[in-house]
């Protein structure tokens, strides 16, 4: 899951040794079906919120490389990587209900009392 924290046009990088393509919510945003070293540039509309993604690769020999970058609007392009991204819609899910809204803070305040107390 790409989380997206303001809606506009962003544009997305893919650079490759080889064949990539980009899915964004299930569409085809970015299609790199050139053989060999090719850098692909889309501006792409998002919506603030949680936006599924999905990167397939085609390595057809050499060292593989691949990098993937966004900006928005006029900005400097940052790389994205596993450190970005959720690993799930249910763990995204969860911490939007937890860390967004609040609640975690005072569940954690919480336990803490509760494991002083404890002891």
């Amino acid at each position: 899951m790409l989380p997206v924290d303001r809606t506009g046009s962003y544009d997305i990088t893919l650079a490759a040794s080889d064949l990539t393509w980009l899915y964004l919510d299930g569409r085809l945003r970015v299609n790199n079906s050139e053989d060999g070293p090719t850098t692909v540039t889309r501006a792409i509309e998002l919506s603030e919120g949680l936006h599924d993604i999905e990167l397939a690769f085609n390595a057809r020999g050499g060292t593989p490389e691949l990098a993937l970058e966004w900006a928005w609007a006029d900005e400097e392009a940052l790389a994205l990587g596993p450190a970005d991204l959720f690993p799930s819609r249910a763990t995204a899910l969860a911490y939007d209900a937890l860390w967004a809204r609040g609640y975690l803070i005072p569940l954690a305040g919480s336990i803490l009392i509760f494991g002083v107390l404890w002891w």
